[in-house]
């Protein structure tokens, strides 16, 4: 059996004690992932996403716009400034009328 001193079972303990507790901390502030089926995106209900603050992965919510559409609105943003109105928003490479008409009612500037 093992025989610690007093002063090793101290040392034990607080050791055991700062695993314990950073266990703790990493399991209750771990980043929360928003899982999203494929089938969930904005619809006429819902709130419209604004595209000034708006991620990759939310813009990818909107109907019709994938993560190379969604890229290139970033980078749009990035290059250009803030977004201003619809017409800003048709500049992006491969928003067209048709899909400029299909998100009208789904973002916000």
């Amino acid at each position: 059996m093992f025989y610690l001193t007093y002063r090793e079972r101290v040392v034990l303990l607080f050791v055991l004690s700062l695993i314990l507790f950073s266990c703790l901390i990493n399991h209750y502030y771990q980043p929360k992932t928003l899982v999203m089926k494929s089938e969930d995106t904005f619809n006429s209900n819902s709130i419209s996403l604004n595209l000034n603050t708006a991620t990759k992965d939310e813009l990818e919510l909107l109907p019709g716009i994938g993560e190379v559409t969604a890229s290139r609105i970033i980078e749009y943003r990035n290059l250009n400034g803030r977004f201003k109105s619809l017409e800003d928003f048709g500049k992006v490479k491969g928003i067209g009328s048709e899909k400029m008409k299909n998100l009208e009612n789904k973002i916000s500037f």
